[in-house]
């Protein structure tokens, strides 16, 4: 399975603290992970952008919500404990809590007033179960990945040299060193040539390829590899295209270690390290900082 959504998560954690007693979440976040959902290692592993774990980023969310309806309180820095109201819902026996559940609490439906999320008549069908870190991670995702997409379309319309300029230039953002490029016309299959190390000890031969109709050939890689000299070992193989099986299968089988970058790699490469892209806006994601309230 996947991941549980925060809404999954709200009855776990309030029946985690049925016997009034203080818990801390990040105690109780193991426990109901193994208890109540059967994640692999892998998901368990699952992280934010923020590097928090993304199932006790989502419990956090839980105990949020829990706590604006009033079935729990925070007696203590990142603790929790149940509410008479809340014993009371477990009582009742309720076995599903989730966002809908609780806008029967005046305090819970204020809350929503205040984030301004009650506009929407059908708010799951909009946001589903995300929390409101996931909406950011979404949200943030979906802006990249229209970015890649937007990136790589300028890439294949561009003037062939200049994209070969754009695959050096980014090599040098990765942090390789300085990079010369060849003549444009006789280069024997070789585009430019970039030190590996600042002193320029180590040379790695580069190639470019600006499809738009076809992949990249297995004649491709061999004309590249037999332009490589014979003191140079490793090679990168830049296209906006992609590669086919029979390229792919000689690069891998050639004696130098030949890298092969398509279209969609080499736009999430741009993107992430800020080559041909620029930052629009910024925005400072702020929470508690609970050492500052420590005594």
């Amino acid at each position: 399975m996947v991941v549980p959504t925060f809404d999954e998560m709200m009855y776990p954690l309030l029946e985690s603290v049925k016997d009034g007693k203080i818990y801390k979440v990040a105690e109780l976040s193991p426990k109901i992970e193994n208890k109540n959902f059967n994640l692999t290692e892998e998901e368990k592993k699952i992280r934010l952008n923020n590097g928090r774990l993304k199932f006790y980023d989502r419990l956090l969310w839980a105990r949020t919500y829990l706590k604006k309806a009033g079935l729990v309180t925070y007696p203590m820095t990142g603790g929790i404990r149940i509410t008479e109201e809340g014993k009371k819902v477990l009582e009742n026996g309720v076995e599903k809590i989730d966002s809908n559940f609780l806008m029967k609490y005046d305090a819970f439906k204020k809350f929503k007033e205040r984030t301004k999320l009650d506009y929407l008549k059908d708010e799951a069908k909009v946001f589903g179960d995300l929390s409101p870190q996931d909406l950011i991670e979404s949200g943030y995702t979906k802006l990249v990945s229209e970015i890649e997409e937007e990136l790589l379309e300028k890439l294949k319309s561009m003037n062939p040299y200049l994209f070969e300029t754009v695959a050096l230039k980014l090599l040098k953002e990765m942090g390789y060193g300085e990079f010369e490029e060849t003549s444009k016309s006789g280069d024997g299959g070789i585009d430019g040539i970039v030190s590996q190390d600042a002193l320029g000890l180590e040379k790695i031969y580069i190639q470019c390829k600006r499809f738009n109709n076809h992949n990249v050939r297995e004649p491709d890689i061999r004309n590249f590899i037999g332009a490589m000299s014979s003191d140079v070992s490793k090679g990168i193989f830049f296209t906006t295209s992609d590669f086919e099986e029979k390229a792919i299968e000689k690069a891998k089988t050639a004696i130098q270690k030949i890298h092969l970058i398509n279209g969609i790699k080499l736009a999430k490469l741009m993107v992430k390290y800020s080559v041909g892209v620029q930052i629009k806006n910024s925005y400072d994601i702020k929470e508690i900082d609970s050492d500052f309230f420590e005594e």
